[in-house]
């Protein structure tokens, strides 16, 4: 998928390098919730 896909607001693209300081972010964030169901979304998170 080299072109982003945009409807109604929301925007899906390629993951890029830039991105992952916001994942990281995002991931610490909901590890309380998401951690739960997704086993790779627990301390010690590291890329």
């Amino acid at each position: 998928m080299d072109t982003p896909l945009v409807a109604d607001g929301l925007r899906i693209r390629p993951y890029v390098a830039e991105d992952l300081a916001e994942f990281i972010s995002a991931v610490r964030e909901s590890m309380a919730t998401v951690g739960v169901w997704m086993a790779w979304c627990r301390e010690p998170y590291s890329t």
